[in-house]
């Protein structure tokens, strides 16, 4: 007798190691941008247990000894925080204005 799969109730219906789960509605995407410390923050990655997060820092200005202004801009902290974060989702990856 050759064994039959059950059907899927539900379109949202994953299988993690053979065991259904549902997936939340509010679990982060990469290409999503969220307020992180009332920033935008655009979400580069995301994983099963974090989402890695771009923070960018301000940028430094100071006058050299020969009385040059200079201003260097630092690259964006990576910062991880929960996939199922609750923080506010500003733009959802995909949506159209």
């Amino acid at each position: 007798m050759k064994r039959q799969k059950p059907p899927m109730a539900h379109p949202q219906f994953k299988l993690d190691f053979g065991l259904p789960r549902l997936a939340p509605p509010y679990r982060l995407r990469a290409g999503d941008v969220v307020l992180f410390d009332n920033r935008p923050c655009p979400v580069l990655r995301v994983s099963d247990c974090a989402a890695v997060i771009a923070v960018s820092r301000p940028s430094r200005q100071f006058t050299t000894i020969w009385g040059v202004n200079v201003s260097i801009k630092p690259k964006p902290a990576l910062v991880r925080i929960s996939s199922n974060s609750l923080c506010p989702i500003l733009k959802r990856r995909g949506a159209k204005p």
